[in-house]
């Protein structure tokens, strides 16, 4: 009985994930930049440089917005993939347990609009 031959098998160079977060520091709209690779040589991201091959980063509001951000990895052959997260859009917030919910949104909760009258014990007949 002969056994089966297998070839060479090479590890295949990917991005797992690459993903952004907003969340609140002090009162400031950060976003958590997260990603991972695998069989990765060399991983950079614009505007920032050579990172590790997972991690994450804390980035302001305007470095964030700046413009697309782009991870690209490379492998031992030179050969690289890149994926791409548009800065310039906005993502939904992460409610921060423990902390006024109302305070992760900017924009004023909507409150009904009322004319101004007297109180109805201070109205003259």
């Amino acid at each position: 009985m002969e056994l089966p031959t297998f070839e060479n098998i090479k590890p295949t160079l990917s991005i797992n994930s690459f993903y952004a977060d907003s969340t609140h520091e002090n009162e400031q709209l950060m976003y958590l930049l997260q990603w991972k690779t695998t069989y990765a040589k060399e991983v950079s991201i614009t505007f920032i440089g050579k990172v590790d091959n997972s991690g994450s980063l804390l980035l302001t509001e305007k470095e964030y917005k700046y413009g697309p951000i782009t991870l690209t990895a490379t492998d031992e052959n030179n050969q690289s993939i890149s994926k791409t997260i548009n800065g310039g859009q906005s993502v939904s917030p992460i409610m921060n347990s423990g902390s006024n919910k109302n305070s992760n949104y900017r924009a004023p909760i909507p409150t009904r609009h009322y004319p101004y009258r007297r109180p109805i014990h201070r109205r003259y007949y």
